[in-house]
């Protein structure tokens, strides 16, 4: 009988943590939870434990001889196998890059593992004495396990209302960034651990209860601290990128103000010729003159009119911002381009940020391809309706690009250590699970397109379609 007791208990306890760490993972993620994941690390994460618990009672060693090195070893191990499985789970599941999965199951693992701590403490000292096992197990393992999974729950529901997971992108944009983040989070799960291989303490000393409280308070309000300051010197980047964009496409409209000026002046010229020749009744003149007067607006003032044009139709500041720029360039490169955008583009799956980013590198793919190239051409279109919006970049090319390998991390034509930029968009398309890419050649063009679904119609198991 006690034997059936004890299982269940160690179920419960494997439930009540599980869901803590799941639930807080996911939420720092900002993901939404999936039942039948979920349920499947609780499987797992269950089997690891009565397997690690079975290996304890065959070499004979109980929780409190189990000190010192051998416990701080056993622990690590432990806590690892439980994270690297839901690190897995997140990442199949989710798409989710791999670094930011890992921070996040380390800093669930943290929070809940000493919120369990801090409630033991508190229920041992106002716990009655044990006049059964069941007294036992109620107060020191159902009532603080299920405070503890209730406070990591309302831990992750805030989170979630203040919109942590944007801020939380912002820890992983450079690597350098990115590896003192997850060490750092990996330091935080196992602290405890550490802690009490050099100092030991009783779990049921009031030196603990202060160490956990004080400590996840103090973790929480510093990683919020440093991903909005971070996120904000991401915003005052971006903002000064815009203004600069900005600027670019203000010397676009003088630009074309003075080719209207210019053309004004021409075409006052150009009546007066005609004059002569209806005085005359020329004809023939006439309509040579008019067919000439049309091919020359075009050449002077036709293509700058449908840019803007299509640039007006993009509503949203910084993509616009981007396009004029990139357009810019363009033109001082000598290419020739077209831009399409028939209809307003209001909305992005995407945050903006990650949108100019992927736009960004497939418009500066095609450059470099373009560059090398005979016809020297890159199309852009933008196309939204009620179903999503569609980003295509077609270019023409010198070597014709190998659709295969271009799947893989880093290809390129030019060798070295270009084709990184692809690699960066994969990653930002798989954390948006309504987005897709495809790199294809049409009519003898390399053609880049992003789709972002505003209403997923059917599933999916990738993010890129071929």
């Amino acid at each position: 009988m006690n034997n059936i007791i004890t299982y269940l208990n160690l179920i419960f306890i494997c439930l009540c943590f599980s869901f803590g760490q799941y639930f807080l993972a996911i939420n720092i993620l900002g993901q939404k939870v999936k039942k039948r994941n979920y349920l499947l690390f609780l499987v797992i994460f269950t089997l690891i434990q009565l397997l690690m618990n079975y290996v304890l009672v065959i070499i004979g060693v109980d929780g409190y001889s189990f000190t010192g090195m051998k416990s701080f070893l056993w622990n690590i191990v432990l806590y690892s196998l439980h994270g690297s499985i839901l690190v897995g789970l997140l990442v199949k599941t989710y798409n989710t890059n791999i670094l930011k999965s890992i921070t996040a199951v380390a800093l669930a693992h943290f929070v809940t593992f000493n919120m369990l701590t801090l409630c033991i403490e508190f229920v041992t000292n106002k716990m009655p004495a044990a006049t059964s096992i069941y007294t036992y197990l109620l107060f020191l393992n159902i009532i603080p396990y299920l405070f503890a999974v209730l406070i990591s729950v309302a831990i992750a529901l805030f989170l979630r209302k203040i919109g942590f997971d944007h801020y939380f992108g912002v820890l992983f944009i450079s690597k350098g960034r990115a590896v003192i983040v997850v060490l750092g989070s990996l330091f935080l799960m196992n602290f405890y651990t550490i802690y009490t291989l050099f100092f030991p303490v009783r779990a049921e000393t009031t030196s603990v209860t202060i160490y956990a409280g004080v400590f996840i308070i103090l973790t929480l309000f510093g990683l919020q601290f440093v991903a909005f300051h971070l996120s904000g010197q991401e915003k005052l980047k971006m903002q000064a990128e815009i203004i600069g964009q900005q600027q670019e496409y203000l010397s676009l409209l003088e630009e074309l103000q003075q080719e209207m000026r210019t053309f004004r002046h021409d075409f006052t010229n150009l009546i007066a010729g005609m004059t002569e020749q209806v005085r005359d009744g020329d004809l023939g003149g006439i309509r040579e003159f008019m067919q000439g007067t049309s091919t020359y607006f075009d050449e002077k003032l036709g293509n700058e009119i449908r840019h803007l044009e299509g640039l007006s139709n993009i509503k949203l500041y910084p993509l616009r911002s981007l396009i004029t720029t990139k357009t810019t360039m363009i033109q001082q490169l000598g290419l020739n381009y077209t831009i399409e955008v028939k209809y307003p583009v209001t909305k992005s799956v995407m945050r903006q940020e990650d949108l100019i980013r992927c736009v960004g590198i497939v418009i500066d793919n095609a450059i470099e391809a373009t560059r090398d190239s005979e016809q020297k051409a890159i199309d852009i279109v933008l196309l939204q309706n009620e179903k999503e919006l569609y980003v295509a970049v077609a270019n023409t090319y010198h070597e014709r690009p190998d659709l295969v390998k271009m799947k893989g991390a880093n290809y390129s034509t030019k060798g070295g250590q270009r084709g990184i930029g692809l690699s960066s968009m994969r990653k930002i398309v798989a954390e948006y699970p309504s987005c897709l890419t495809r790199m294809s050649i049409k009519e003898e063009r390399f053609v880049g397109e992003i789709r972002m679904l505003y209403a997923r119609e059917e599933s999916r198991d990738s993010n890129i379609f071929m």
